[in-house]
């Protein structure tokens, strides 16, 4: 009688065991997940209406951010009118991508608190020699090394094992844009948060401020964005329109943990949380010298204990307030 290619007959404990490691290990490596995770860039329905969809796929851990264009009778269309993966996939030359991070702050608060906020490219050259020292293992030779280690996570794939070369050093990815699990996409472009109805300030100049900020051509013609967390250690900004990405910023509280990242055991319970915090996206009032900004207040959830705030006001010059 022909059984499923899942049916394993068990005649003893031994042969039970096996027989449930491999049912285990077939269903882990087909389990592709859509996650309950979705944004809009409207809060009713226009012609330009757009649902943001996260994805993970567990047999790589890669994931995948769609946009999906809604239509006038409000069905979602079936094909993506972009492809966060594959357009961060075909990304010709990935030293031309904006990632950043943050050197760590050194002296405790008096609560005990580390405040960071010294910003800078997530290269080798940039970080501190605490940071380099947490991406290299004692165990690297060769071509494994914490540089090396540094390009593949920016997406460098020269090390990075193939079908075709099951030789090379680090772990094969499904794509460079990591799975996302518990983030939430958010989408950000000219929203109006209501705060022109403040009535603080000298006869409500702080309401009159978020006025005129709003109508700048700065803020109303700003590229909109889709932000989400990956556990590829970074936090993602895609251009909500193309679906390219605009800047990556990798918080230095999950550098210690990303040499997993290149471990050919990251499968299975082998899996780390990063960026897994959804962000948070506002407008935010800095005083009567810098006036009104917008900014996104990240967590790592269950990646780490950290809070990172980004000034995202001009889409093409991210800032890093603190960590």
């Amino acid at each position: 009688e022909r059984r499923p290619d899942n049916f394993f007959v068990a005649s003893d404990a031994t042969n039970m065991v096996e027989g449930l490691r491999k049912a285990f290990a077939q269903i882990s490596n087909e389990v592709q997940s859509t996650t309950a995770s979705l944004a809009t860039n409207s809060t009713r329905l226009e012609t330009d209406t757009a649902v943001f969809q996260s994805r993970l796929d567990s047999r790589f851990w890669s994931g995948d951010l769609l946009a999906r264009r809604v239509g006038s009778n409000g069905a979602v269309e079936e094909n993506p009118a972009w492809n966060a993966a594959q357009n961060l996939d075909n990304w010709a030359n990935v030293e031309t991508r904006k990632i950043f991070t943050i050197t760590p702050d050194t002296t405790a608060g008096t609560g005990g608190e580390f405040i960071a906020n010294n910003g800078v490219n997530f290269i080798w050259g940039s970080l501190a020699s605490s940071q380099q020292a947490l991406l290299t293992l004692p165990t690297d030779a060769g071509n494994v090394t914490g540089e090396n280690r540094l390009a593949y996570l920016r997406g460098d794939r020269t090390y990075e094992i193939t079908t075709e070369d099951r030789t090379k050093p680090f772990r094969q990815r499904g794509s460079r844009l990591g799975d996302i699990v518990n983030s939430d996409p958010q989408f950000i472009h000219n929203q109006d948060f209501g705060y022109s109805r403040l009535s603080w300030g000298s006869n409500g100049s702080v309401g009159s401020a978020y006025t005129t900020f709003r109508a700048s051509s700065a803020y109303q013609n700003r590229t909109p964005m889709v932000i989400v967390g990956a556990n590829d250690g970074m936090l993602h900004g895609f251009d909500a329109a193309t679906g390219r990405e605009e800047f990556a910023f990798v918080p230095t509280e999950v550098i210690k943990n990303l040499y997993r990242l290149t471990g050919q055991n990251y499968s299975g319970a082998g899996h780390r949380y990063f960026v897994d915090g959804s962000p948070v996206v506002r407008d935010v009032y800095f005083g009567d010298d810098d006036g009104w900004r917008t900014v996104l207040i990240g967590t790592l959830r269950a990646g780490g204990r950290a809070l990172f705030a980004l000034d995202i006001t001009d889409p093409a010059q991210i800032k890093l307030l603190w960590e």
